[in-house]
């Protein structure tokens, strides 16, 4: 069974005010790596994962954003396992554009 969890991190820059292009210069990482980050794609190292923590002033920890990126590797992986048939439909967007 795969856990459903909200990312903390969109709910801390509503709270706050503040926009993800203003907060990636804060971290100084680009906002797609923030996005990346907040979809669960991609690896972070924990230095990254501190500063995020760090400019949050800790109210979001590096534990919930590790917590955060397991869950979404465990809905890949679970979503991996299903037989092809009930996996859920995304578009192809590299067909999209060649069609």
């Amino acid at each position: 069974m795969v856990l459903s969890m909200k990312h903390p991190l969109p709910d801390w820059l509503e709270r706050n005010n503040v926009t993800l292009e203003a907060f990636a210069q804060r971290v100084g990482a680009s906002r797609m790596h923030l996005w990346r980050l907040i979809k669960g794609k991609g690896n972070f190292t924990t230095d990254f994962l501190n500063r995020v923590s760090d400019a949050t002033g800790g109210e979001v920890t590096v534990g919930q954003l590790a917590a955060a990126l397991k869950v979404e590797a465990d809905k890949r992986k679970a979503e991996k396992a299903l037989p092809e048939n009930e996996r859920r439909k995304t578009p192809d967007r590299r067909k999209a554009g060649a069609a």
